[in-house]
């Protein structure tokens, strides 16, 4: 990656689908790592926002649990902070149909974003 960018010195991170870094040269080497990234960083920054919202008891931080919805240029994910964290899917994730294994936030996705056109039939 660094020849493709060489006036950057430094190491180019992008977002995992489970929100942790990854970095950009091995990007290059596993794309699908990052499919869900966009969702993903919404949820985290709707868990930041969540977090101005705790209440502090005896027993400690009580985060607010939240729907967030996340609507993109092709489609719209809906996902849950649960204590502040989001909710991780199942042991496995359907993607365009087909069943895999990544770690990543349970998201229901509809084909329906911000650069769709809806028609009606009258």
């Amino acid at each position: 990656m660094q020849d493709k960018f060489p006036n950057v010195r430094e190491n180019i991170f992008l977002s995992n689908n489970d929100g942790t870094l990854i970095d950009s040269e091995r990007v290059v080497d596993f794309p699908i790592l990052t499919f869900n990234s966009g969702p993903n960083n919404s949820l985290i920054g709707a868990s930041e926002l969540c977090r101005d919202e705790v209440v502090t008891s005896e027993d400690g931080p009580d985060y607010k649990n939240a729907l967030v919805l996340d609507i993109g240029g092709t489609t719209s994910d809906i996902a849950a902070l649960v204590d502040g964290f989001p909710r991780p899917a199942s042991s496995y994730v359907y993607v365009a149909g087909v069943r895999t294994n990544f770690r990543m936030p349970d998201t229901i996705s509809a084909g329906l974003g911000g650069g769709s056109y809806v028609k009606f039939d009258s």
